[in-house]
Parts: structure tokens; C-alpha cells; sequence
């Protein structure tokens, strides 16, 4: 019998002993020694390792992403809100989506509002005609002029007002703001 050197096998205490003695291992082949003496390198504590690591990674560039998206948004929101032009989304029926606090003021209506109404119905009859054939253009996709138009505010007002718009998608805006 030949002795086997493993490292990190040191000895094992008998729980009657206060003595080390040596473990005996019982090997079937040559082959079973090759194995007990090369360790593979890629252990599970180290696969372990690695799998945290790059979860580790992973959610600190999913965290710096966001932030730096919070960042532009907050940004683009402090424009939009501090605005003192009338800038709002609209849907293709018209329905307001979105509207800056300029929009609030001169109409008279609430954000919760306003999103119920559309800014056809806020136009006054004498600017009907204009405004039909503004919103057809933007709807066709054009890239559109100012159109010149009345609107009526909550009290009954009418508050002359130029309008320029265009049709985005999402997608378009998001590009826009990405880049």
C-alpha cells in the first residue's frame, strides 16, 4: 500500500479522544486517487461566488440606469411644468392626456379636468373651421404651421391662443429624449 498525500485533509478527532488520528480511505483504483488529489477549479462556493457577482453588477446598472432616467425625467418634467406656454398631449380624438400648469390657469379646469374634455370642445365657435382643418393635418401626419383659434375657458372666456402641433408616438418621443 503507497500513502496518498491530500492536502487539506489534516486528521479527524475521535469524540472519545482528545487524540488526531488519521482518516483511512478506501480507494477502488488509480483513478480514485487522481480525483482526490486534483480538486476541479470550479467549485460551487466559486460558481456561488461568480453568480453573485454578476447579479451584484446587474442591479447596480439597472440602479444607475434609473437614476440617470429619474434625472432626465425630473429634468423634462421641470420644463414642462415651469412652461408658460400651453404644452400638452393629446389624444388622436383629441381627449387631453397631459397639460402644463398653463393649461390649468388659462382654462380654468383641473388637470383631472381638463383630461375629461377635449380641445375641441373647449374651442369657440368662431374658430371651429380653423381648428377642424389644423387637427385634420396633424392627424395626417403633417408637419403643421400655427393655426390661430378662440378657446373658452371655464367662466366663458374667450382667451385668443396660437396652436402648433405635431403627431409622435411614444416611441419617437422616448428617441427624442434618449438622445
Amino acid at each position: 500500500a503507497g500513502r496518498v498525500r491530500l492536502p487539506g485533509v489534516r486528521g479527524l478527532i475521535d469524540c472519545n479522544s482528545t487524540v488526531a488520528t488519521r482518516p483511512q480511505l478506501i480507494l477502488r483504483s488509480l483513478q480514485d486517487v487522481v480525483l482526490l488529489q486534483r480538486v476541479p477549479w470550479w467549485t460551487v462556493p466559486k460558481a456561488m461566488a461568480v453568480v453573485a457577482g454578476v447579479s451584484m453588477l446587474l442591479l447596480y446598472w439597472r440602479l444607475v440606469g434609473w437614476r440617470r432616467e429619474s434625472r432626465m425625467e425630473h429634468r423634462y418634467r421641470m420644463i414642462f411644468e415651469n412652461a408658460s406656454e400651453l404644452v400638452g398631449a393629446h389624444s388622436l380624438g383629441g381627449a387631453f392626456l397631459e397639460a402644463n400648469p398653463a393649461w390649468v390657469n388659462l382654462s380654468g379646469y383641473s388637470l383631472e379636468d381638463l383630461r375629461k374634455r377635449s380641445l375641441r370642445e373647449m374651442v369657440a365657435p368662431s374658430g371651429a373651421l380653423a381648428f377642424e382643418a389644423w387637427w385634420r393635418s396633424v392627424a395626417s401626419g403633417g408637419v403643421v404651421a400655427d393655426c390661430q383659434f378662440e378657446l373658452a375657458t371655464r367662466s366663458g372666456q374667450l382667451a385668443q391662443v396660437e396652436i402648433r402641433g405635431r403627431l409622435v408616438n411614444a416611441g419617437e418621443v422616448t428617441e427624442r429624449v434618449e438622445s
